[in-house]
């Protein structure tokens, strides 16, 4: 396998893989939640950091490679939200790891984060290589957060490259994109990603690429927290049958919200809108 690590990724791969001959100091690899874009950004960080890459690809088999693959490597750093942790253990393998039931995670780079950054990068590297930090998801800075990653970006270190990967471009601040190689990825075909959904031996593969809006990966990332169990379900299921809900009072009942709570809307706002998709799909069980 070269630098994509999926079929439908061989066209930014390629734009990566010439970027080792010469690294600039900001990559931004951008595309839709769910296409690889993470894993793409974090084969080309282990090529970087690679003694001896084979057609852009990390060779698996140099010393630097070993340190990546059981996680010790000093010249190779992740900063991700807690979400994102989760979802991409270190060392990450390739294997998606699951949000733990009932627990709240930040989906945002804390600011303690982004400067931790240019203290790292303060430092001479370890070993006699390049560095790289990979920064996912970094559509989710906000202002502060980007001003400090900014200073790193206007005059980074000899011989780093900050790997920033993104879902929404449109959402990083123009003086960062400014200073960032732009390198864009795209959903695989419907084939591809049926293709892909049937190597991870889910039932109904067509059906589920449609549910997933093209994006494969999506089937890694159900949220335990915001899935039904069997009895709220059911629930759901006869209130979607009747005709439409004017009662949030009773819409909320099951998950333990009062309507004369003074938090009962901003809770009840917030569960609505983390349910969503969830009774989209529950809605589609209907014959009506």
């Amino acid at each position: 396998m070269g630098l994509a690590p999926y079929p439908w990724l061989e066209r930014p791969a390629e734009v990566l893989a010439k970027m080792l001959n010469k690294l600039p100091g900001g990559i931004l690899i951008y595309g839709p939640r769910g296409c690889g874009v993470f894993e793409l950004a974090s084969r080309f960080a282990t090529a970087v950091v690679c003694q001896h890459p084979v057609d852009g690809a990390p060779c698996g088999i140099c010393e630097e490679c070993k340190l990546i693959f059981s996680g010790n490597h000093p010249d190779l750093r992740y900063v991700l939200s807690e979400t994102e942790a989760a979802l991409h253990p270190e060392p990450w393998n390739g294997k998606f790891g699951e949000i733990p039931k009932g627990k709240s995670l930040s989906k945002q780079i804390l600011i303690e984060q982004v400067r931790g950054i240019g203290e790292y990068l303060s430092v001479t590297a370890h070993r006699a290589g390049h560095r790289a930090v990979v920064i996912y998801p970094a559509d989710s800075m906000s202002g502060d957060q980007s001003s400090a990653l900014l200073k790193t970006l206007e005059e980074p270190p000899e011989g780093a490259v900050l790997i920033l990967v993104a879902d929404d471009i449109n959402s990083i601040l123009p003086t960062i994109r400014s200073r960032c190689q732009l390198v864009r990825c795209t959903p695989p075909t419907r084939e591809q990603g049926i293709a892909y959904l049937k190597s991870q031996k889910v039932r109904n593969p067509e059906g589920e690429l449609t549910r997933l809006s093209g994006r494969p990966l999506l089937i890694h990332e159900a949220d335990p927290n915001l899935t039904l169990d069997k009895k709220d379900e059911a629930k759901y299921l006869e209130m979607l049958s009747k005709t439409a809900i004017t009662d949030y009072g009773e819409l909320l009942a099951p998950f333990g919200l009062n309507p004369n709570d003074p938090e009962f809307w901003n809770e009840g706002l917030s569960l609505i809108s983390g349910y969503i998709d969830e009774l989209e799909r529950l809605d589609a069980k209907l014959q009506f």
